[in-house]
């Protein structure tokens, strides 16, 4: 994260643990993403937040005591100098090794979130980008750079606060005081309905940069008693160690979550304000110290390192292939600290042409994207038939997510004929969205329309609560499928067809009475129910290990389900569907799947992917799903009707 130290030659402010306590941040994220350890260690990054909130008020707060004003030139000048160079010379990097290892539509990716960037909007980019179908986020080389656009923008904002209010301290701190309290509200309710916006966007974390601000404007909080000054330094340890060792991914996260890392930080800040504790010397060793002083170029490093290994293998990595990264990212982090840092921080013609550079740096990104749009990603690095092959458009006509409001109001998705009455409704999940442009196909062709609901990670049953991390519905969920059924009863559709991931779903007890009641539950009402068996889910991101396995003209076999797993990985499902046979018709893709009784799943078909990701079909895959007549017998109870 950004290197805002106050160093030596700022004389009473360096506060060498703080450096130490860099070193913990930076180290636990990178431990994090590497996969050494440290199962929470993204806290780090809450962590440097609060350090930086601390630091960058107490600096602004001296600034206007010592001079009576704020430079707010001088201020982002010295931004400038301590963030660009390093930034930059990471961007080129990542900018020029992803020319030799990006594919097209990833490297147009990776240089659009670089001119993100460099407008300080990463965060924003990442929020809008980053969903359930976008490309996986641990092979995005520029995401780590959405922390750095958060404290970009706190950083244009607060010192205007600090500069107009300075003078009125007791206005300033409840104005602080109000932005914390209200940003710790918003991401409290947030982090559970809007979780990616949560997790990227400044409103939701200004709190944790706030808290730091807090301890800057009220010095009184800081403990005088030296015992009381151990306490506080090391519960704030055991707050910061919690964490880091104790979350996991599975943590919902920020929301209350980032409290105990956040006041972790804050607290053994405190504790050392007055002097230095018997933890505060422990984080000032020299070795500590030193990679704290590193901790801006380690963080900007480790991710692309990271990201591409990620993008390059097929397989998990091992031990030593971690150890591998780890020392790569040490040592890009060394160099880029002591070459580009050093040199570039106290340079007088840096501060003279500061934001001529910087400008400089813009237009430069704003060139290289172009080229990259231009280009399409460069795509004549590879064959035509290599494109053709791992060509995977998404159909984002039918990736849609319905709210409560809209299935009240009966606003669907339609497909096939637009003209004719409704004959068939598709209830489900994501994997509905992804048969949808088959069905739409097929139904345009022998005129027939029909309605969807769908939704990311939301079981099309009754009474279904399901806590998914991708549905935006939280607990509207059993209102929301409450008020899909009672469209479709309503509805002249008298076929239904209900898609799900259900083997994510059969992992609660209820499920299977819940499928069963809702399927008894539309017999009743008049309608002939199809349930859809779910497609071979595989452990990987089946287009990109396909690419890169062609790319070595290797197999991935041995990376995908199995008929035999197939079948093993859908028994519940298939017990719960067979005992609904009276009730509910069921569809099963397998022999789709491994024709002729083959062991090995179907990628392919006339040379093109049929999976845009490790479980969803491609518009191809729909297509041809469709074509192979999966549908037929529904389609002749359609034509019968």
């Amino acid at each position: 994260m950004e290197s805002d130290r106050q160093g030596p030659s700022e004389g009473r402010f360096y506060r060498p643990e703080i450096d130490g306590l860099r070193a913990v941040a930076v180290l636990s994220v990178i431990f994090y993403h590497v996969g050494l350890g440290c199962s929470g260690g993204y806290v780090g990054v809450d962590i440097f937040f609060v350090i930086s909130g601390f630091l960058i008020t107490s600096i602004l707060l001296a600034e206007a005591q010592r001079k009576q004003t704020i430079s707010l030139q001088r201020f982002w000048v010295r931004r400038i100098k301590r963030l660009l160079p390093a930034l930059t010379a990471v961007t080129a990097s990542i900018w020029l090794v992803g020319i030799f290892w990006l594919l097209p539509a990833d490297f147009l990716e990776m240089s659009r979130s670089l001119l993100w960037q460099t407008c300080l909007v990463a965060n924003v980019y990442f929020w809008r980008t980053t969903g359930y179908f976008a490309s996986a986020a641990e092979r995005k080389p520029m995401l780590h750079t959405w922390s750095l656009s958060v404290e970009e923008q706190f950083y244009l904002l607060l010192p205007l606060l600090v500069l107009l209010l300075w003078r009125r301290p007791k206005i300033l701190r409840a104005v602080v005081l109000l932005a914390f309290a209200g940003s710790f509200l918003v991401s409290a309710f947030a982090y559970m309905r809007m979780p990616s916006a949560c997790f990227y966007l400044l409103p939701t974390r200004a709190w944790e940069l706030l808290l730091g601000s807090c301890l800057a404007l009220f010095p009184a909080l800081e403990p005088r008693r030296a015992s009381l000054r151990e306490a506080t330094s090391w519960l704030g340890c055991l707050m910061l160690a919690a964490p880091i060792f104790c979350y996991t991914s599975s943590t919902p996260f920020p929301g209350p979550s980032a409290v105990a890392p956040c006041v972790g930080a804050l607290l053994f800040i405190a504790g050392n304000a007055q002097g230095m504790t018997r933890c505060g010397r422990l984080l000032s060793w020299q070795p500590c110290r030193y990679v704290g002083l590193m901790s801006y170029s380690l963080y900007l490093w480790h991710w692309p390192v990271i990201s591409y290994v990620n993008y390059a293998r097929l397989e998990s990595l091992g031990v030593a292939a971690r150890l591998t990264a780890l020392l790569l990212i040490l040592v890009l982090g060394w160099v880029s600290y002591e070459v580009v840092e050093k040199r570039f921080r106290n340079s007088l013609w840096l501060d003279r042409q500061a934001f001529k550079v910087a400008l400089a740096v813009f237009l430069a990104t704003v060139g290289l994207d172009s080229l990259a749009r231009y280009t399409q990603g460069f795509p004549k690095r590879f064959s035509t038939s290599f494109l053709q092959a791992v060509d995977i458009t998404k159909h984002s006509r039918f990736n849609r997510d319905l709210s409560l409001q809209d299935a009240r109001a009966k606003n669907f998705a339609t497909f096939g004929l637009s003209q004719a009455p409704p004959a068939l409704f598709v209830w489900g999940d994501s994997h509905a969205m992804a048969v949808l442009p088959g069905l739409d196909e097929i139904c345009r062709s022998k005129g027939i329309r029909g309605l969807a609901a769908t939704h990311n990670s939301s079981p099309p049953i009754l009474g279904a609560s399901l806590d998914q991390r991708f549905s935006q519905l939280a607990e509207e969920k059993v209102a929301y499928n409450q008020a899909v059924f009672d469209a479709i009863v309503v509805s002249p559709a008298r076929d239904v067809l209900l898609v799900g991931a259900w083997e994510d779903y059969f992992g609660r007890d209820a499920f299977p009475s819940q499928i069963k009641q809702t399927v008894v539950e539309l017999n009743g009402r008049g309608k002939r129910v199809w349930i859809l068996q779910e497609v071979p889910v595989h452990d990987v991101d089946v287009p990109h290990v396909y690419a890169m396995a062609r790319l070595r003209g290797r197999s991935i076999a041995d990376l995908l389900r199995t008929r035999a797993g197939y079948l093993e990985y859908s028994v519940r499902s298939r017990d719960a569907f067979a005992a609904l046979q009276q009730k509910g018709r069921i569809l099963d893709p397998l022999d789709f799947f491994y024709p002729d009784g083959q062991s090995e799943c179907r990628l392919e078909v006339k040379g093109r992917l049929i999976y845009r990701d490790g479980g969803h079909l491609s518009d191809f895959g729909s297509l041809s799903f469709a074509e192979a007549g999966l549908f037929s017998q529904l389609l002749q109870s359609l034509d019968a009707r």
